[in-house]
């Protein structure tokens, strides 16, 4: 995507960030040994993202990735706290939940 944009601009921050990007990505393949659905979201995630972009709608593409990374954090929670696919729900239905309850949180 970085070479499709013919921007310099983000080539170049994308450069600048390719150590940290690995790291991630290294970092998500071992959450994917623990979370086996978490590459089926991925897989269909990316194609939701890329065909928003094909579309050319920043909109749905914006909302689409932003889910996308909430997500991938509900992913890491869950391993933090040491928890696998078999002991709860998907990681959407999870997010959805603590929003519900964060919602319900008097301030």
């Amino acid at each position: 995507m970085v070479l499709a944009s013919h921007s310099q601009t983000l080539a170049v921050l994308h450069n600048s960030m390719a150590g940290l990007l690995t790291h991630v990505h290294r970092n998500r393949r071992e959450l994917v040994q623990a979370f086996p659905s978490m590459k089926t979201y991925l897989i269909d995630d990316h194609r939701r993202i890329f065909e928003a972009v094909v579309a050319r709608d920043p909109d749905r593409a914006d909302a689409t990735l932003r889910k996308h990374f909430q997500i991938g954090d509900e992913y890491r929670r869950r391993a933090i706290v040491g928890e696998t696919d078999s002991i709860t729900a998907s990681p959407a239905a999870n997010l959805q939940t603590r929003k519900r309850a964060n919602s319900r949180k008097t301030p």
